[in-house]
C-alpha cells in the first residue's frame, strides 16, 4: 500500500490501496462514518470500478469496523445487498472494498430524478426488492437498524436496489440500544421516548423504517420529523391513525390501510415482513384519485384545501367561511382565492420551494450561492413533509 500523506480525516485522491492495484480517484460521498471513494482497478485493462469506504482508525474505532465488516460479509451474496469484497487497512485507515452502484442512491433517485412519482409498477418492483433484501439479512441473523434512502444503492436508473452500510447493525433479536439510526426513519421504540420499554425488536424496527421509505418513494415526503411525543405531526397521527395518511397525503385506501399496520406504534402488533411483502403485491395503485404531481412531490386536493382553509380561518370572518363551505367545493375554492388578502397568498407562494429550482441547485458546484438556497429549500421541504406541517408554518406567519 502506498505511503501517501493524509489530510487527517481521509487520504488524498490518488492514494493506492490493495497492493497498489486500486486507486482512489474521486469522492462519492461522506458522512460521520468517513468517506466513500470511487476506486479504480489500475492493474487490469478492464479498470473495474469499486466503492471504497474509508474510515479512520482513530479513537479505537477498529473494533467497530471489524464488526461492521463481519455483518456485511455475512449477508453478501444476495442481489438485494451491496457486494462486499473484503477490507484492507494501513496505519491510519480501514478500507471496505465494495460493489460500485452506477445510479447513486435511493435518496438521489427520489429527490433529484423523480424516479418513482406516479409509477405504480416501478414502485412495487423496486420496493419488493428492498423487502427481499431485508428479509435475507434477517434470515442471516443481521438486523440493519439504519434503513433509509441514503443507505439503499441504485443501479439501472433506480430500477435495481441494494442495501449497504451495516455500521449500526446488530445480531441481537432483542435490543436495548436506543437512538440507533436516522431520526426520520427511526421507530418510536428505538427513539427511547414516550414508548420506551426495557427492550425492543430490531426486526420490527426495520419494518418501521421500510414503511417510512415507502412513503418517501410514493410521495417524495417524510410523514413527520420524528416519531416522538415532541413532534406535533406524529401526535396527530396517534390521535387518528386510521385516517391520518389519507387526510394529508394522496395515498390510496389500500396503501393507507397498509401504512397503519406497518407504522403501528406498538411494535409487537406491527406487520411482519412476510405480510408486508404480500400486501405490496396486492396493491394496484398507491395513489388516490385526487393526487397532484409537481416536481418531486405528490400532493392532493385535500392538502391544498387544508392550507387555504387555514388561511381563510385567520383572514375572513366566521360567517363568511361558513357560507362558503355550503357551496360546491370548486366554487368555494375560487371564492377563498379571491377573498384571502393578496399579501397572504404571496407569502404562500414565496414559502413553497419550486422543484425546478431545487433541481438546479442540486447540480450547483461546491461553494456556489445556490448551495445555501438549496439548504433552505430542503428545510421547507421537511415542513412540507407532511402537508399539515407547512400549514402550521403558515398559521405561525399569519399570527405574527
Amino acid at each position: 500500500m502506498s505511503k501517501l500523506p493524509v489530510n487527517g480525516t481521509h487520504p488524498p485522491l490518488g492514494t493506492l490501496i490493495h497492493d497498489d492495484t486500486i486507486q482512489l480517484v474521486s469522492v462519492l460521498g461522506n458522512g460521520g462514518y468517513g468517506v466513500v471513494f470511487l476506486g479504480v482497478d489500475i492493474s487490469s485493462k478492464r479498470r473495474r470500478k469499486y466503492a471504497v469506504k474509508c474510515m479512520s482508525k482513530a479513537k479505537g474505532r477498529r473494533t467497530a469496523h471489524v464488526r461492521e465488516l463481519n455483518f456485511h460479509l455475512q449477508v453478501t451474496g444476495h442481489p438485494g445487498v451491496i457486494e462486499c469484497y473484503g477490507a484492507v487497512e494501513d496505519d491510519n485507515f480501514t478500507y471496505f472494498i465494495m460493489e460500485y452502484a452506477t445510479s447513486n442512491d435511493l435518496f438521489h433517485q427520489i429527490l433529484h430524478e423523480y424516479r418513482y412519482l406516479a409509477q405504480d409498477d416501478t414502485i412495487k418492483y423496486v420496493f419488493l426488492q428492498l423487502i427481499e433484501g431485508v428479509q435475507h439479512c434477517h434470515k442471516m441473523g443481521v438486523f440493519h437498524r439504519d434503513l433509509k434512502p441514503e443507505n439503499v444503492m441504485c443501479f439501472d436508473d433506480g430500477h435495481r436496489v441494494a442495501i449497504t452500510d451495516f455500521g449500526l447493525a446488530t445480531s441481537d433479536s432483542s435490543s436495548c440500544e436506543f437512538r440507533t439510526g436516522s431520526v426520520y426513519h427511526m421507530s418510536p421504540e428505538c427513539q427511547a421516548g414516550h414508548f420506551r420499554e426495557d427492550a425492543y425488536s430490531p426486526v420490527a424496527n426495520d419494518v418501521w423504517s421500510l414503511g417510512i421509505i415507502l412513503v418517501n418513494m410514493v410521495t417524495g415526503r417524510n410523514p413527520w420529523k420524528s416519531a416522538t411525543k415532541e413532534d406535533p405531526v406524529y401526535q396527530n397521527y396517534l390521535q387518528a391513525p386510521l385516517t391520518f395518511f389519507s387526510s394529508v397525503l394522496p395515498v390510496s385506501n389500500p396503501l393507507n390501510n397498509l401504512l397503519v399496520r406497518v407504522l403501528n406504534p406498538e411494535w409487537k402488533a406491527r406487520m411482519s415482513l412476510h405480510d408486508f411483502k404480500h400486501a405490496i403485491q396486492d396493491i394496484s395503485t398507491f395513489y388516490s384519485v385526487n393526487v397532484h404531481f409537481e416536481g418531486n412531490l405528490a400532493s392532493s386536493f385535500t392538502h391544498i384545501t387544508l392550507i387555504l382553509m387555514s388561511l381563510a380561518a385567520h383572514t375572513l370572518d366566521s360567517g363568511t367561511v361558513g357560507r362558503i363551505l355550503h357551496l360546491n367545493s370548486i366554487l368555494w375554492l375560487i371564492l377563498i382565492l379571491i377573498l384571502i388578502p393578496t399579501r397572504h397568498l404571496l407569502r404562500l407562494f414565496h414559502l413553497i420551494p419550486r422543484p425546478s429550482a431545487l433541481g438546479s441547485c442540486a447540480r450547483s458546484g461546491k461553494g456556489s450561492p445556490c448551495r445555501d438556497r438549496r439548504r433552505r429549500m430542503l428545510g421547507w421541504r421537511t415542513l412540507l413533509g407532511p402537508p399539515i406541517g407547512i400549514t402550521d408554518a403558515f398559521l405561525h406567519l399569519l399570527l405574527m
